[in-house]
């Protein structure tokens, strides 16, 4: 006869549990993405409900017409699942989303607005009452890129108006709109748009206004010799006007026309603001707990269905673990890199993920999650991947691209080297040609 023996014995084995594998999961998700696994929750769970509204981390109110989370886009045709997480456990509470004053939402008119329908309402409280048929007139007249193909004159023209009501009309568009809208040209388009910068130089900037008002034509051919000879200044100061002018303006506003908008939109997942208090120190504000409003349904927590409870605090516990790691990432990372955020990708210092990670004490592969597919709004208002914010090489890629862009005459890989050597980045020439084709940069003889 053969006897079964059995025994009992310890044993450490690393696992991912149900929960760190559903976390992972979320923290991966991008804005979208998340949007519609949240939508698919709400749906299918009835102890969910969206709560009021918190203020807008982006635009704070002021840019209704072009601000893309509390302007966002309409619901897209036929839902789309998502990836929904795993179950993990997650404390009571409630999660941090715009939405209708309580209960569950319905189909909401205002969010397949087109912006001009938007901009229009807007207009009409701005102007006296007989002035409403030259605001649609006005609006109407706005192509695709929110720009104008008339002056107040030829406008008031066709109307048959009074030119001093077009031009109040044309103004209040230009004042309830995105920067540059009403403009008639790109030239116009980007002056308005460099008065209302926020916070910029005052020498460059007006230096950046001459440069846009006689010599764009000039300034797209990289003619910057040319034009500080034509101003009386020097090249130096015509390439900081430039890069004012490349990185905090566009030839055309953010604006969509009478076209409803598209199904996705450009969302920052975080805004980060100068302190007032501190000037050159930042904070780091995350839109998703503004926009993602969520808690349990009232009364619900008297149901004996624990299991749709459960399912619904789960949820939300996710939700503030994705957003707690979110912010401690975020806010290591800005807070490495606030030479970047201040003065643009020339100065952005070596950092890898891995040296965020080892900071925080956190994994890797859970600052790559973090950070993948997620979007930073900087104090200019541009917004950025946070992938940006990374790079082994600092800035030396862009300093490389700025030197090109500044060229009185085509100069060999050995010339950039030296100048960048100069600049505080020691290179050889090999490397200088290893950018310069990963810039997509031409040859010293084609350029």
């Amino acid at each position: 006869m053969i006897g079964i023996e059995y025994q009992l014995e310890s044993r450490l084995d690393l696992r991912a549990s149900a929960a760190l594998v559903a976390a992972s999961e979320m923290l991966e998700l991008p804005a979208h993405e998340l949007d519609a696994v949240v939508q698919e929750a709400l749906d299918r769970n009835p102890a969910l409900e969206r709560l009021d509204a918190a203020e807008c981390a982006v635009c704070r109110d002021r840019w209704p017409t072009r601000c893309p989370v509390c302007a966002p886009s309409g619901a897209p045709a036929g839902r789309t699942a998502g990836r929904v997480p795993a179950g993990a456990a997650g404390a009571a509470g409630t999660a941090g989303l715009a939405g209708p004053s309580g209960g569950r939402p319905g189909p909401d008119p205002a969010a397949a607005q087109s912006d001009a329908d938007a901009l229009l309402a807007l207009v009409r409280m701005a102007v006296p009452a007989h002035d409403a048929w030259i605001a649609e007139y006005v609006v109407g007249s706005l192509d695709h890129h929110g720009r104008l193909d008339a002056g107040p004159g030829e406008m008031a023209a066709a109307l048959g108006a009074g030119e001093a009501a077009v031009c109040r009309v044309v103004a209040a568009v230009r004042q309830n709109g995105p920067p540059g809208v009403g403009a008639t040209s790109a030239a116009e388009c980007l002056l308005l748009q460099l008065d209302a910068l926020d916070r910029a130089d005052g020498d460059v900037r007006a230096l950046a206004r001459r440069v846009i008002a006689g010599h764009l034509p000039a300034l797209a051919r990289g003619q910057l010799a040319a034009i500080a000879a034509a101003l009386g200044t020097d090249q130096a100061s015509v390439a900081t006007a430039f890069r004012l002018i490349r990185e905090r303006l566009r030839p055309y506003p953010a604006f969509e026309g009478t076209a409803p908008r598209p199904n996705a939109r450009l969302v920052p997942d975080l805004v980060i603001r100068e302190r007032p208090e501190e000037p050159g120190e930042f904070e780091v504000d995350l839109v998703e707990p503004r926009r993602l409003r969520l808690g349990i349904a009232s009364g619900y927590l008297r149901h004996q269905d624990r299991a749709r409870l459960a399912e619904a605090r789960q949820l939300l516990g996710q939700l503030r673990e994705r957003w707690e790691t979110l912010r401690r990432v975020a806010a290591c990372t800005v807070q490495r890199q606030r030479a970047f955020v201040r003065e643009g990708p020339a100065a952005l210092l070596p950092l890898t993920r891995a040296e965020v990670a080892a900071t925080l004490g956190l994994s890797q592969s859970t600052v790559s999650r973090a950070t993948a597919g997620k979007y930073a709004m900087l104090p200019s208002h541009r917004i950025v991947p946070m992938a940006a914010f990374y790079s082994a090489s600092g800035g030396l890629a862009e300093e490389l691209r700025r030197l090109v862009d500044a060229e009185e005459h085509p100069r060999s890989d050995a010339e950039l080297a030296a100048l960048l050597s100069a600049r505080g980045y020691p290179v050889a020439r090999r490397t200088v040609t290893k950018y310069r084709i990963k810039l997509g940069i031409a040859t010293v003889t084609q350029r």
